[in-house]
């Protein structure tokens, strides 16, 4: 049976390039004949045996010796070879028939995408129909049918809705949404949620496993994640929208309680539970780029806002402009800056690395700062090195500037005692990597924490061991990375803490899944978030 069905989708594989060639260009799918692209000859029937034909005449035209395309053999290939596992997975009966339609469906759908990013409306709404009328079969269920038909079509559909109303412009093509509606048609709503599930990380996982690339130059996916994406703040905004519809809509929760994170690679597991809560909206959106300064002017801070700060710990980037605002800072966010660049120096991404560098200079170099701070260890250790990679005084006045937030607090620790209140909490302190290895700030932290009232502080051992995060090491290699975690959590839980404080995001992230699976008594927080929790003066009551 495998054998007739491989047959069987190589020759429906010879049509698929048929439509694959001709639907988006409104040509017709049943005549003429096929032709050589080259010289327009017209193909005989033993010249058009799939894989065989192309392989016989060594991939060329039999008429003017033209070069075929790959794709043709490559499409016919991937067909025959769908249908023989469809059918060694299936058995007979109409479950068979269903997958087969359906496979055929998804293979022109997704080559028509890549070459034209479109998808005809023949092969989505005709699939979305066909997969409809199919559910009605024996062995079918056509309420299965229907209802991932309209969480498919339904979700896409309201989130470009609210995009569109919120951001005024169109944020996604009817296309998509018709091509979720037809495959929920085909596989039901809990197939559905599997599928928008993998959606919503696959970028993410992109992400990750293009740092791991070899040979020169940047691969399409590093191309456009370090170049397309992370340098638009706009862009990277918009990619996180999925996972907060995903957080908001409760289908993440759905997700994790009907076990579907199994069914998929552990890497997406991984990155899926070290997922916090995601903020309504980004910090960048929220702030103006001027807060005033709480009494008597000292001095200008510009603020250096990270992407994951911005995006995902938003709450600590308040708690940062608060305090120095408290302590008499004007305080700049320019928001028009853009990614520190470490990404693209984890992806050696050199050129990318010095435009981002460029782009943050001249961006800070146009307001008068005291300090350019930031409260994210990796940006500092970043942004204190713009001028190993790039030459000139702008750049070496920019990274001399650069202080990590705890620099500032502690030149005023005198003033900010002042204005803590008590905290009657127990609470370690763990090193991040980039600030205590990469910048050297270790006491500042620890000092900042002891002025806050009734505070009962516990030196942590090994303090300055790795959580396991190492940027995307987690991921990468996952059984490492627990061994490190759990060293790391063993001396949490024997410090006794009812706090844990680091500052920066990768830890904050690696540190957080670790102790609500292990320590759900012990709550994580940013420096500046403990800090300002203990502040008696009220938040800044507007921004300019």
């Amino acid at each position: 049976m495998a054998v007739a069905a491989f047959l069987a989708g190589a020759c429906v594989g010879s049509f698929l390039n048929v439509v694959i060639h001709r639907l988006p260009r409104e040509e017709s799918i049943v005549s003429p004949r096929s032709r050589c692209p080259a010289c327009g000859r017209e193909i005989r029937a033993r010249e058009n045996i799939p894989i065989v034909s192309y392989l016989v005449l060594g991939g060329k035209c039999a008429g003017c010796g033209g070069r075929i395309s790959r794709r043709y053999p490559a499409v016919e290939f991937l067909t025959a070879s769908g249908f023989a596992a469809i059918a060694l997975l299936d058995g007979p009966g109409v479950p068979l028939l269903r997958d087969l339609l359906f496979f055929s469906l998804l293979v022109p759908i997704a080559f028509i995408d890549i070459d034209h990013r479109i998808i005809p409306d023949e092969l989505s709404l005709g699939g979305l129909a066909a997969g409809l009328l199919l559910s009605f079969l024996p062995g079918g269920n056509w309420k299965e049918s229907v209802a991932g038909a309209l969480l498919g079509g339904g979700l896409l559909y309201a989130t470009a809705f609210l995009y569109e109303k919120v951001r005024g412009a169109e944020g996604m093509g009817g296309g998509d949404i018709k091509l979720l509606a037809m495959i929920g048609a085909f596989i039901g709503w809990r197939g559905t949620i599997a599928t928008i599930f993998t959606g919503a990380l696959l970028g993410a996982a992109g992400g990750v496993l293009s740092m791991r690339k070899g040979g020169e130059g940047l691969s399409f996916m590093e191309n456009l994640i370090l170049r397309k994406l992370v340098p638009h703040p706009d862009r990277l905004e918009t990619s996180m929208a999925p996972l907060r519809l995903y957080q908001r809509t409760g289908l993440q929760k759905l997700v994790r309680h009907l076990g579907i994170l199994k069914m998929f690679p552990k890497p997406l597991e991984r990155m899926e539970r070290l997922l916090p809560d995601l903020p309504a909206r980004p910090l960048r959106q929220e702030i103006h780029e001027i807060t005033p300064a709480i009494g008597p002017e000292r001095g200008t801070i510009g603020f250096f806002l990270g992407c994951v700060m911005s995006l995902i710990f938003s709450d600590a980037s308040r708690a940062t402009i608060r305090l120095l605002s408290a302590l008499g800072y004007r305080v700049i966010t320019p928001k028009n800056q853009v990614c520190c660049g470490a990404p693209n120096m984890l992806g050696g991404d050199l050129a990318g690395l010095q435009e981002a560098a460029h782009t943050n200079v001249e961006i800070f170099s146009g307001y008068e700062v005291d300090f350019i701070v930031t409260d994210c260890g990796g940006c500092g250790a970043e942004l204190k090195k713009y001028a190993h990679y790039s030459e000139g005084a702008a750049v070496e006045e920019f990274s001399a500037k650069v202080r990590d937030i705890a620099e500032v607090l502690a030149l005023h620790a005198g003033e900010l005692a002042l204005l803590l209140q008590p905290l009657p909490l127990k609470v370690t302190y763990h090193d991040p990597c980039h600030i205590a290895h990469c910048q050297g700030i270790r006491q500042e932290p620890r000092e900042l924490l002891k002025l806050i009232p009734k505070l009962s502080y516990q030196e942590l051992e090994s303090a300055d061991a790795c959580c396991g995060s190492a940027g995307t090491y987690n991921i990468a290699r996952p059984q490492m990375s627990d061994r490190i975690l759990q060293r790391k959590l063993d001396t949490i839980a024997a410090s006794g803490a009812q706090v844990l404080v680091t500052s920066n995001p990768g830890c904050l992230l690696q540190l957080k899944k670790g102790l609500a699976e292990q320590l759900p008594g012990v709550r994580i927080m940013h420096l500046t978030e403990i800090l300002a929790k203990s502040l008696s003066m009220p938040a800044p009551c507007h921004n300019i």
